[in-house]
């Protein structure tokens, strides 16, 4: 089990911190061999991207408090940088303390969690950037889940008063049968582009918008992107 894990398995001695065995995991995520590192500390060989960091697991350990999920930095042999989440408890083998520590390769998951937030990030300043109407809202039920600047602008309602709620409740649609045609043919797998439509403001006030409908898988949950342009001064010129 030791040597057949994908994850890097090492045994090192509690006291000095001196790699008794370590497997091919191991040698994988750090680039040295097992030879190379046995009787010698991960500060020999310079694993730690920050060193300071190091001496954390064996205080925990020592003190009784296994490691789980600690994140860390490597620095392999060929200089290049992994990210870890470790794992450490300590065991006794021969009436000697060590450690057995488990580390996990997360370089690709971490730059994949980075990726998303600059994508999340850049997506909410277009979203509320935007001086169209955008509304997100669940595709099955239409609860609006989030709207921007623009929502607000064309159809009087505030964001507090619009999330949780339906376009059809506040009664933005002045024909509502339309909406469900609409989601009919999202489901479908069309999207709606450019389509003209009237819609009913808190004030009573009707606007001519054009609107477009993405439907969005998030988080497992279908869901509904509307945008929606006001047309309604360029109709009266």
């Amino acid at each position: 089990a030791f040597q057949a894990s994908p994850d890097s398995i090492t045994l090192v001695t509690l006291d000095d911190g001196r790699f008794v065995e370590a497997n091919e995991g191991f040698e994988r995520l750090t680039g040295y061999r097992a030879a190379d590192a046995i009787g010698r500390t991960s500060a020999d060989l310079g694993l730690w991207a920050d060193p300071a960091q190091r001496s954390l697991p064996f205080q925990e350990v020592r003190a009784g408090r296994p490691i789980r999920d600690f994140e860390a930095r490597f620095r392999r042999r060929d200089g290049a940088y992994r990210d870890v989440a470790m794992y450490a408890v300590e065991v006794e083998i021969g009436g000697i303390r060590h450690l057995l520590a488990i580390n996990r390769d997360i370089t690709e998951q971490k730059k994949a969690e980075v990726a998303l937030r600059s994508s999340e990030e850049k997506f909410s300043k277009a979203f509320h950037a935007s001086p169209e109407s955008i509304a997100l809202s669940k595709l099955e039920t239409g609860e609006l889940l989030e709207v921007n600047e623009g929502f607000e602008r064309i159809s009087g309602y505030s964001r507090e008063e619009a999330i949780g709620h339906t376009a059809i409740e506040l009664g933005l649609w002045k024909q509502p049968d339309q909406r469900a045609a609409l989601v009919a043919r999202l489901a479908s797998g069309s999207a709606v582009h450019d389509l003209e439509t009237v819609l009913r403001r808190k004030d009573g006030g009707e606007r001519s918008i054009l609107i477009s409908l993405e439907a969005l898988d998030l988080g497992g949950e279908k869901c509904m992107l509307t945008i929606g342009r006001d047309v309604t001064e360029a109709k009266l010129a």
